[in-house]
């Protein structure tokens, strides 16, 4: 069956941001060098509580409890013993809402300098690379159900940087290689509060005790490709991120409890693209994506070395063509597909179920799944377009992600039809 609840947040976001850039260009040992000097400013706040809501309809159903309520609970359903949608499911739930206290009041604080060069050594040779440093000042407050106020902070920089090289083998062919380091800091994730398992603050012994940020290192290498006279472009790399440092939730779900920087994953992967003109009028574009994914430590669960990331999926892919019938109309239509793939917490082992044998069988799958969808446009003039998009155009039932326990799935949109009307002036 499938059962209504209410998801209640609300949240205010207040983002303020200066940026300021000097661009040096100038000839330096028989090349072009352009030379970039920056700094940044940033500070962010996020406000976020709840909406309490009162259901004042009445129960339709019994369903098994969940968690520490494991006794059938009355609840209210979706489908009637019919298998059909229930006749009032828009009122079934006679919800009462007003809002309710703030639970979490997230800042960060940064400022940031860096530099950026790339220099032409020859008309085939490209190196470029830059350096970052960000210096930030975090603070959280959290509020419990007795409006008790919780504060937490804390400040840190660290350095980050990358580096590569692009090389022009003809008029039609180069190859590239790059490496890039990021991070990512304790307590980033603003609307989660302490929830470790969520990207929230995390704590050892009930005590917030700082933590180094989780540590990421990105290499690619590939190459772009001008083929068929030049009517098509094809691009391939294959690449890995390795992210260490990684915070680990000492028992899941909503708890603050962890076990520090005790982590750590990797992504392999392969992507091809291409797109370009079969004719004049008819043109296509797509690519797909392969991924190996992998827990390569865990102090917080040994055996979850070895397995698979969750909520990833190994396989996905997507085609769209567009025809250009007359030099106001043209149509086309895109497909998109996404493999199976696993539930789990972020940022570690997708969920499994270990047999007595000692094997192992991922568990709470999200399927596979394949959306089409169409499209038209229309231009008037030169100032005046309209277009049409017709979204799962076959209405199909998919999902693009299931909650951290299995409880339930995210259901993707149902056909839907856009009109957008584009006016230059």
């Amino acid at each position: 069956t499938i059962t209504l609840s209410t998801h209640q947040g609300w949240q205010e976001v207040e983002y303020f941001a200066n940026q300021a850039n000097l661009l040096i260009e100038n000839e330096v040992a028989g090349g072009h060098n352009d030379l970039i000097i920056g700094t940044e400013y940033t500070d962010h706040k996020v406000l976020n509580g709840v909406f309490n809501v009162a259901n004042g309809g009445a129960t339709n159903c019994v369903t098994p409890g969940r968690g520490a309520n494991s006794s059938p609970q009355a609840n209210f359903c979706g489908i009637g013993p019919d298998g059909n949608a229930v006749s009032n499911i828009n009122e079934l739930l006679g919800r009462q809402i007003t809002r309710g206290r703030w639970d979490g009041d997230w800042q960060v604080e940064t400022v940031s300098a860096y530099v950026m060069d790339t220099h032409d050594f020859s008309e085939a040779l490209t190196v470029f690379g830059g350096l970052r440093w960000d210096s930030f000042d975090y603070r959280l407050l959290t509020q419990n159900n007795a409006l008790e106020v919780t504060r937490y902070e804390y400040d840190d920089s660290f350095w980050n940087g990358h580096l590569g090289v692009t090389y022009r083998l003809n008029d039609a062919a180069m190859i590239y290689a790059s490496f890039a380091t990021a991070a990512d800091v304790n307590g980033g994730e603003s609307d989660v509060g302490t929830s470790a398992s969520y990207g929230g603050l995390q704590t050892i012994g009930g005590e917030f005790r700082g933590g180094s940020p989780e540590r990421s290192q990105n290499w690619e290498l590939g190459t772009k490709l001008n083929i068929f006279d030049e009517r098509f472009l094809l691009t391939a790399a294959i690449f890995q991120t390795t992210k260490k440092d990684v915070f680990e939730s000492a028992s899941g779900g909503y708890t603050p409890e962890g076990t520090g920087n005790t982590g750590e994953n990797r992504v392999r992967g392969f992507e091809l693209g291409l797109a370009g003109n079969i004719t004049q009028a008819w043109s296509i574009q797509g690519g797909l994506t392969v991924l190996d994914t992998e827990v390569l430590e865990s102090a917080a669960n040994p055996l979850n070395v070895g397995k698979t990331l969750a909520n990833t999926a190994d396989f996905q892919a997507s085609l769209q063509t567009r025809y250009q019938l007359t030099e106001a109309f043209a149509f086309g239509a895109a497909i998109k597909h996404k493999g199976e793939r696993y539930g789990g917490q972020p940022d570690t082992a997708a969920n499994y179920v270990t047999r007595d044998d000692g094997s192992f069988e991922y568990s709470n799958t999200v399927p596979s799944y394949t959306v089409t969808d169409l499209f038209a446009e229309y231009r008037f003039n030169p100032n005046l377009s309209l277009r049409v998009n017709v979204n799962n155009v076959f209405d199909k039932d998919y999902y693009t992600a299931v909650y951290r326990s299995g409880a339930f799935l995210y259901k993707g949109d149902a056909r839907q039809t856009v009109a957008t009307l584009n006016l230059r002036f």
